[in-house]
């Protein structure tokens, strides 16, 4: 499901104009409810809540092409950025033949596609469940265009192919990368009157088995204490790039927040903890994370949503999901 690569951005060699509008893709409700179902805990004092949602494996295929659909358009920012930096100019020895995007994101190791898939099913979650009981957060685009480590991988193994040198298989541990650094996702809501009402700050971690010093961590990387998340300021850059009055009202109301120290806005935190296996002793523990409170590692002294998914073998689900004709 992806779009030519000269759609999506105005190109002077093709004459095409494109305005790129916001993310718009979403899980039916029916859908994403059969596929996990769910169970909540919440503390008597309202700041923590445990979230766990347990796949119905016979149930995937009913979310699959919504699913890939939402991973396509998560990338599609980053991707037309590319193509955008690299476009040919007017000039008639200027010419491109390659699409600069060949390979993304598909031929990362698959580490880096679960902590990708990671986040975008936190944004999936954020947007479509009443995290910390608000209806209506909103995540404007992800912030995978700023994994510069990622593009200079590809571009490492475009440059060795056309050397017709062996190439490393993409999932061999050469092939690893570092992942993204500062915030996982950003979701926020607005105000009746227009302005930034709420900030939720979104860690994701997505992986094969439970680690218990990841979800610590996790819980750690929650905890700073900035008024301003480092991925307000990468939000509003990316958001540039969009032509659309949405695009231009939530550029625009994260700035006036940004430079703005004396404003208010409630920041929440949610945690994504995504694995494909769960406790088995004793019988009467159900989840790796407790249900009443959150880890001693969380020191942020806000309201904090714990999200604890189960998946049937995530590595290969992330692999179908991204590489599908392989």
């Amino acid at each position: 499901m992806r779009v030519p690569w000269s759609i999506g951005y105005s190109s002077p060699s093709s004459g095409l104009t494109y305005i790129p509008m916001l993310r718009s893709r979403r899980i039916q409700p029916a859908n994403l409810g059969t596929w996990l179902k769910e169970t909540i805990s919440r503390a008597q004092d309202g700041q923590y809540a445990h979230r766990l949602l347990l796949e119905q494996s016979a149930s995937r295929d009913i979310v699959t092409v919504e699913l890939s659909a939402c991973i396509q358009e998560a990338h599609d920012d980053a991707r037309r950025r590319l193509r955008e930096a690299l476009e040919p100019t007017l000039s008639p020895f200027a010419t491109r033949t390659v699409d600069p995007t060949a390979g993304y994101p598909e031929d990362l190791h698959v580490d880096t596609l679960m902590g990708y898939f990671g986040e975008i099913l936190a944004g999936v979650i954020a947007e479509q469940k009443d995290v910390h009981g608000e209806k209506s957060w909103r995540v404007p685009v992800f912030l995978f265009r700023f994994h510069n480590v990622a593009f200079q991988k590809l571009g490492q193994r475009r440059d060795l192919a056309a050397q017709a040198t062996t190439l490393p298989d993409i999932d061999a541990d050469e092939s690893k990368i570092p992942g993204r650094t500062g915030d996982d996702v950003l979701a926020f809501v607005s105000a009746p009157g227009g302005d930034l009402a709420g900030i939720l700050v979104c860690e994701a971690k997505c992986l094969s088995s439970h680690h218990s010093a990841t979800a610590e961590k996790a819980h750690q990387q929650l905890s700073t204490a900035a008024r301003c998340p480092s991925g307000i300021f990468e939000t509003i850059e990316a958001l540039k790039d969009y032509r659309s009055d949405e695009a231009r009202v939530w550029r625009e109301r994260l700035m006036a927040f940004y430079f703005d120290p004396s404003k208010k806005v409630v920041r929440s935190d949610m945690l994504l903890y995504a694995t494909g296996n769960r406790p088995r002793r004793p019988a009467s523990r159900i989840s790796w994370i407790p249900q009443d409170r959150p880890l001693p590692e969380y020191a942020g002294k806000r309201r904090l949503e714990v999200v604890e998914v189960y998946l049937d073998n995530p590595s290969e689900l992330v692999k179908s999901l991204y590489r599908p004709a392989s």
